[in-house]
């Protein structure tokens, strides 16, 4: 879990921290400056945390963000860091 100082935020959306989303898992595009809203219960599997979302400008529909473990390499989806980790190849 995240913490108590989870549950006691005033405000769960932020705005964009200037991250750029590619392939969106939406609409496949590019997105920035977009406002992130944190989830009051955070999605958990074995691996990951998926504590945040922002809406796709496209489509409109939510599109989930992910704590990946450190080490992770970039630009992998959710099923292949998975598949990564349960290997145990090297996490530098």
């Amino acid at each position: 879990m995240l913490g108590e100082e989870w549950i006691t935020l005033e405000s769960r959306t932020f705005p964009s921290a200037g991250e750029r989303i590619s392939g969106c898992a939406r609409c496949g595009g590019e997105h920035s400056d977009y406002p992130t809203h944190a989830f009051f219960r955070p999605v958990e599997d074995e691996f990951i945390t998926w504590g945040w979302w922002f809406t796709c400008p496209t489509t409109g529909d939510p599109v989930l963000i992910a704590k990946f473990p450190p080490g992770t390499p970039r630009g992998m989806t959710h099923l292949e860091v998975v598949d990564w980790l349960r290997s145990g190849e090297d996490r530098r």
